[in-house]
C-alpha cells in the first residue's frame, strides 16, 4: 500500500472525520464504493471500471484517487488515511499527497514560469516605454507570460479541487463528519 502514516506524523494529518460505523463496516463500504488500480488499456483515465473513484482499502489503510479521464494519472492527488477505531465509531484520518517525481517537476516548472514569464513581461514593459514606444512582440511579452502563469495556478487549483472531491466522497460514502464539527456542535453554541 506504500508508505503507511505512522503515530509521529499524525501532526500533519489534513484529513480528519470520524463516523458511527465500525471499522470493519467502515472499511467495507469504501472498498465497495471504489475500484482497484488495474491498468486498462483502452480506457480513457487508464484504468479498468468505471467508479469516480480508484483506490486500494485494506483493514485499516486506505488510499485513494480520483478518476480523471482527461489528465494523465501521473497528477493525481491521493488521499492516503488510516482507519482508526474511536468509541462506538471510525475516526479516519491522513494526508493528501501527490507523487514525489509530479510535485518537483510542478515545482520546477512553476519556478520557470515565474522568472521566465517574469522576465518576458518586464522586456515587453521595458521596450513599450523605452524610446521607440512600440511593442514587436506583443504575444511574447504579454500572452506566453501568462499562459505559463495560468498553467501553474491551475495545478494548484486542480489539487485544491481534487482535495474537496476526494473528502465528500469519503464523508458521503460512510456517513461521516469533519472532527471539528462535532466538537463544535458537543460543545454548543457560543
Amino acid at each position: 500500500m506504500g508508505r503507511e502514516l505512522t503515530d509521529s506524523q499524525e501532526g500533519r494529518t489534513e484529513f480528519l472525520l470520524r463516523t458511527n460505523l465500525p471499522l470493519f463496516e467502515c472499511a467495507h463500504r469504501l472498498r465497495s464504493a471504489v475500484d482497484e488500480p488495474r491498468w486498462a488499456l483502452l480506457s480513457l483515465s487508464g484504468y479498468a471500471g468505471s467508479k469516480a473513484v480508484i483506490g486500494t482499502v485494506q483493514a485499516t489503510e486506505v488510499r485513494l484517487q480520483r478518476r480523471s479521464r482527461l489528465r494523465h494519472p501521473w497528477e493525481a492527488v491521493f488521499l492516503h488515511a488510516r482507519l482508526v477505531p474511536d468509541h462506538s465509531g471510525t475516526r479516519i484520518e491522513g494526508r493528501f499527497r501527490r507523487r514525489r517525481s509530479q510535485a518537483i517537476f510542478m515545482g520546477l516548472w512553476t519556478a520557470f514560469a515565474i522568472v521566465v514569464g517574469g522576465i518576458l513581461f518586464v522586456s515587453a514593459v521595458m521596450e513599450l516605454v523605452g524610446p521607440s514606444g512600440r511593442w514587436r512582440n506583443l504575444w511574447v511579452g504579454v500572452a506566453v507570460p501568462v499562459i505559463f502563469w495560468a498553467a501553474a495556478a491551475s495545478y494548484f487549483w486542480r489539487g485544491r479541487r481534487e482535495r474537496r472531491f476526494l473528502t465528500a466522497f469519503v464523508g458521503e460514502t460512510v456517513g461521516a463528519e469533519p472532527i471539528q464539527r462535532l466538537t463544535s456542535r458537543l460543545s454548543g453554541p457560543a
